[in-house]
C-alpha cells in the first residue's frame, strides 16, 4: 500500500475545527466532574488543570503527527 493523498484539505480549517471539538470535550468533562466535586476546592482545581493539560497535549500530538508542526501558522 502506498502513501497517497486522497483528498486535498485545508490544514488550518481542520486544526481550528479540532481545537473547537477539543474545547467542547473539555467543557463536557469538567461539567461532569463538577457534578461529583465542589468546583472551589484545590482537588478540583488540580483535576481541572490535569484534564485541560492532558486533553490539549493529546490534541496537539495528534495534529503534529498528522500535519506536522502547524502552530506557527495559527498566530
Amino acid at each position: 500500500m502506498s502513501n497517497m493523498i486522497v483528498q486535498e484539505v485545508n490544514v488550518l480549517d481542520i486544526v481550528k475545527d479540532v481545537g473547537k471539538k477539543n474545547k467542547r470535550l473539555q467543557a463536557a468533562l469538567l461539567s461532569e466532574i463538577e457534578k461529583y466535586m465542589e468546583s472551589g476546592t484545590s482537588d478540583f482545581q488540580q483535576l481541572r488543570k490535569f484534564v485541560l493539560d492532558e486533553t490539549n497535549g493529546y490534541t496537539r500530538d495528534i495534529i503534529n503527527d498528522v500535519f506536522g508542526n502547524v502552530e506557527y501558522l495559527l498566530r
